[in-house]
């Protein structure tokens, strides 16, 4: 028998440092976001620049390989243009000519940073 893992992409957005995260878990998306906000991860974070983190999208990922593709990839831009440009349409686009199955999209309704 074979341990399939689910594994989210998401991305996460401050209010008040204006600023993206992303990352991949393979928890809930609101449970890692709560484990941000709180001292869950004891060593110094990104995410500790701010306290009004939330999610701005998440994306469902066939395996851990996939999930940090998709990561590298969109960290390596470095634009946040592109972060907000990132709607299921396009992310579908992009993420299809890279690789072959992505199971779940979700952008977070009325989100406009």
């Amino acid at each position: 028998m074979r341990l399939v893992l689910r594994v989210i992409e998401t991305c996460l957005y401050s209010d008040s440092a204006d600023k993206f995260y992303i990352g991949l878990t393979s928890d809930k998306p609101n449970i890692r976001l709560d484990n941000h906000l709180s001292d869950f991860y004891k060593k110094p974070k990104f995410t500790n620049i701010a306290s009004d983190w939330k999610i701005f999208w998440i994306l469902q990922c066939p395996d851990i390989l996939t999930a940090r593709k998709i990561e590298k990839h969109i960290k390596k831009m470095k634009s946040r243009k592109y972060i907000q440009n990132l709607t299921p349409f396009y992310l579908f686009k992009i993420i299809r000519s890279f690789f072959s199955k992505i199971y779940f999209f979700h952008p977070i309704n009325n989100f406009v940073p």
